[in-house]
């Protein structure tokens, strides 16, 4: 261990997010401080009422405090964990920090402190949450509370880091051992997808995804579509194989999506437009979707025929998600998990004010979208 070289990566690393920092445009920093101060001011306040509402019935609820609350703790952690660890690994393991004589152990190390500091914020921030919704429904002991889950939450984001980065330097380790091709041309199994303007360009972006998660996920995916199509034919309901075949093939879009080629300088120095090679990226994750889709589609319409408007509104549901989180995901560019959170945190939020205040709340929704893509358009045009 050279203290040295992990005070030195970590020194890199810090540089480079201030740099990141730097390079975003005051207006759009105070923009998206600003509105994000507001929602944030209105859904404490709104969380404060609601939980002082049911005081009572969630003071009794002991299996939550026993069993729910823990595992809600670990799943948040992990997720946020899974965020450092991406950070911390796309970092440890740029081109700058390559080129330098480093062994590969200190930047992993460095890598591991570096994401265990990024995760130890939200951790503190969890726990002083939930101290305050305990003070609130004047739970008893609210610190003990507050503890337990901050524990819970850190433990649950030290796993996942610690998991993460070892598979990421795995990865790295054998991508470095494995011969380059010489001979032969590149096989691309994207096809005809590949073959439209601007050319291979999905390809690329196919390089980027994790094909191990990918075909795991898909295959977990794949048999619940089976059983809930399963479902559907023995009850005559369309609603099981429906809701399995748009969960997952939104989920699928999400994990085969990446929108990294729109922030190459070379892509950008091209005469092509933002919108044709955004649209290039989003091909093969479609096809993908529409594909995993059709199948519990094809079940539902034959469990129910005579509610065809079932599979086919899912279908343009499972559209608008998808475009939905392709903004996102080029407004992130490189940070596809960021990109995520950042979706489902405000699909969710749109739910639950939607049933106080109805439908117009899709506007403001709609809204963001519109401003994600316009900054991710600039972004494109002017680096």
């Amino acid at each position: 261990m050279n203290p040295r070289q992990d005070r030195l990566i970590l020194r890199l690393i810090w540089r480079q997010g201030l740099n990141a920092l730097q390079k975003t445009r005051a207006s759009t920093l105070a923009q998206l401080l600003g509105l994000g101060g507001f929602f944030l001011a209105y859904v404490i306040a709104d969380l404060s009422v609601g939980l002082h509402n049911s005081a009572e019935k969630l003071r009794s609820l002991d299996r939550f405090w026993q069993f729910g609350l823990p595992a809600a703790a670990s799943i948040l952690g992990a997720a946020f964990g899974a965020l450092a660890a991406g950070e911390a690994a796309a970092q440890a393991q740029a081109p700058f920090l390559l080129a330098l004589p480093l062994s590969k152990d200190s930047r992993q190390r460095a890598a591991r402190l570096a994401a265990l500091a990024l995760a130890l914020p939200p951790a503190i921030v969890f726990g002083l949450a939930i101290s305050m919704a305990c003070v609130v429904i004047e739970e008893p002991h609210p610190l003990a509370r507050a503890f337990f889950a901050f524990a819970l939450f850190l433990a649950g984001s030290a796993a996942r880091i610690f998991l993460q980065l070892r598979a990421a330097f795995k990865d790295e380790a054998k991508a470095a051992d494995k011969p380059a091709r010489v001979r032969g041309r590149p096989i691309n199994p994207l096809g005809r997808l590949d073959r439209r303007r601007p050319a291979r360009l999905g390809q690329w972006s196919l390089s980027l995804v994790s094909k191990r998660l990918v075909l795991s996920m898909g295959a977990v995916l794949f048999v619940i579509a089976a059983i809930a199509s399963g479902a559907s034919l023995s009850q005559g309901h369309a609603a099981p194989a429906v809701l399995a075949g748009l969960a997952g093939g939104f989920l699928l879009f999400m994990l085969t999506l990446r929108c990294d080629p729109l922030a190459s300088p070379a892509l950008r120095a091209t005469p092509l437009g933002f919108f044709s090679a955004w649209s290039a990226l989003l091909r093969f994750p479609l096809a993908l979707a529409a594909g995993f889709y059709a199948g519990p589609a094809a079940a539902a319409a034959i469990a129910e025929p005579h509610a065809l408007a079932i599979p086919v509104g899912a279908a343009f549901i499972l559209l608008a998600l998808c475009a939905g989180y392709a903004v996102f995901a080029a407004f992130y560019g490189r940070r596809p998990m960021l990109a995520g959170f950042s979706y489902l945190s405000a699909l969710l939020y749109t739910a639950y004010e939607s049933i106080e205040y109805g439908r117009p709340i899709l506007l403001a929704f709609a809204g963001l979208i519109v401003f994600l893509w316009s900054h991710s358009r600039g972004k494109y045009r002017h680096g």
